[in-house]
């Protein structure tokens, strides 16, 4: 990758998955992370300037896939589901490793 990637991570209200994505890749030299939320009570609810800015969407839940595609028209390969649940607390421990082994393995397969 010669210009950096935007990696855009969404989940469902930024309380937890999101947010820790965007906190543990903000200095990340291999591409830029940013984050945005499904629920209109969000700070930062997803629009379609974080789309436009985006090269991959990382959702949490195949949930999150759905509801993005219904509101916006972009194409379905542009979203990768990570399938990671709403059970962690920000920044713990075992949401970061899960986040990083998903991303290494997504770079790798690029």
């Amino acid at each position: 990758m010669n210009q950096k990637s935007h990696f855009l991570f969404v989940c469902g209200k930024n309380i937890s998955r999101s947010k820790t994505a965007e906190q543990i890749f903000r200095q990340d030299m291999r591409f830029q992370a940013r984050s945005a939320w499904l629920s209109p009570k969000s700070p930062h609810q997803i629009s379609q300037l974080d789309i436009d800015r985006a090269d991959v969407i990382f959702v949490m839940k195949q949930t999150h896939k759905k509801q993005i595609l219904q509101q916006y028209d972009i194409p379905s390969g542009m979203i990768q589901v990570m399938e990671i649940d709403d059970i962690y607390k920000y920044m713990d421990e075992e949401l970061v490793e899960l986040l990083h082994q998903w991303i290494d393995d997504f770079l790798t397969w690029l």
